[in-house]
């Protein structure tokens, strides 16, 4: 065959994508079921079926071995059970671009780490398309010698900003930082629930501590409820240098901390967005609902913040302001915080505008009142039971 020829038989074949299939590799999905039918010992990763290939037929019994069978753009579906043994927890993508996700949700897919290790460490470069989807994760225990010691559910290193969706994450303790989650990185955290976790340091239900000089990270449509730190920040400690950091259309309430903010305790730029924090109780110097320190430039918008609590004194139940850059309150309900609804200290400012200003007042100096503000009781539609839509009339 000339030269010639060739080229155009090579051309026409690469046309008709026949060629592709030699460079283009199909997704798979593969499966783990902890009682498969032919599992020989179900709930033990140890005792496996001896035609176990990850089928459908004859799945995985540990999700480490999914991820491990796994290449990008691959999905691991996880049946329902409870995943126990050290195959299944301290889990790790080693930089896969693939989507571990539960068949059925977390209240049929429990990862249960039985007081020792984590379910997931991001350590090896993971981006938005590493995704874990769907599970409890209940139960971690993370301390000395485990590193890092830093979140008892979930670790992101800085070289790591994967996606978790559609979690719940509860009874997780992190000996340091991050009762559920700890992220050095750049993670997205959407719609999961983080409730009854603990830490000694920063972050009963999160800490965020992001070197990551692109995007900051996103937490988006959460709910974070009755954490708790013996030290700072109950619900949410967030620090770091990146920038465009969000927390967006969440629920934090009932988070409680010996120091600083209850609800969320920043040091670090950040955007707060949509959210209702409400119940919780902080510690000094800082807030009940938001701690700012540390020339933290912070924006909250359209947010309701009620009911919050300072347990050591007299100052802002709402918030405190200390040594801050820059607070900008915008389009914000504040009502019923104790004992004050704010607090400057230190030199911080704050620019508060189309707000209500709350039937406690703001306390410190340098507030800068924008145009639209008032002072009127907002009529929840009922405060007890946690709903705090503005009523109807």
């Amino acid at each position: 065959m000339s030269a010639r020829v060739y080229a155009r038989v090579f051309a026409t074949l690469l046309a008709s994508g026949v060629l592709l299939t030699t460079t283009t590799q199909a997704q798979t999905t593969w499966y783990v079921d902890d009682d498969a039918l032919n599992d020989p010992g179900p709930g033990d990763p140890l005792v496996s079926d001896p035609l176990e290939d990850g089928s459908a037929e004859h799945p995985f019994d540990a999700i480490q071995e999914g991820i491990d069978a796994a290449s990008d753009g691959d999905t691991v579906l996880v049946l329902d059970g409870m995943y126990t043994g050290w195959l299944n927890k301290n889990l790790t993508f080693d930089g896969l671009a693939i989507e571990v996700r539960s068949a059925n949700g977390p209240e049929d897919c429990i990862i249960d780490c039985n007081d020792w290790g984590r379910a997931f460490l991001f350590d090896s470069d993971e981006g938005p398309h590493s995704v874990v989807d769907g599970f409890t994760v209940a139960h971690g225990w993370v301390e000395y010698p485990q590193s890092p010691e830093d979140g008892g559910a979930i670790a992101c290193l800085p070289s790591a900003s994967p996606t978790i969706m559609n979690c719940l994450l509860t009874d997780n303790v992190a000996l340091r930082m991050g009762g559920a989650i700890w992220m050095e990185g750049s993670p997205t955290i959407i719609g999961c629930t983080i409730t009854g976790n603990h830490t000694f340091y920063h972050g009963g239900g999160i800490c965020c501590s992001s070197q990551s000089r692109g995007r900051g990270p996103h937490v988006i449509d959460c709910v974070i409820c009755d954490n708790w730190t013996s030290s700072w920040g109950g619900g949410i400690w967030w620090g770091g240098v990146a920038t465009d950091a969000l927390i967006s259309n969440c629920i934090i309430r009932d988070n409680w901390a010996a120091y600083g903010g209850g609800g969320i305790d920043c040091a670090a730029e950040l955007t707060i967005v949509n959210c209702c924090l409400t119940g919780n109780v902080g510690g000094p110097p800082g807030g009940g609902g938001l701690f700012c320190s540390f020339f933290s430039d912070v924006d909250v918008i359209n947010c309701t913040i009620a009911y919050n609590h300072f347990h050591s004194g007299a100052r802002g139940g709402g918030f405190v302001c200390s040594a801050s850059d820059d607070l900008i309150i915008t389009n914000t309900v504040f009502w019923n915080n104790y004992p004050c609804e704010g607090w400057l200290i230190d030199g911080a400012q704050a620019t508060i505008g189309y707000t209500n200003r709350g039937c406690n007042g703001f306390r410190g100096s340098e507030y800068i009142w924008g145009p639209g503000n008032i002072e009127a009781d907002p009529l929840f539609v009922d405060s007890n039971s946690n709903d705090y839509h503005l009523a109807a009339c």
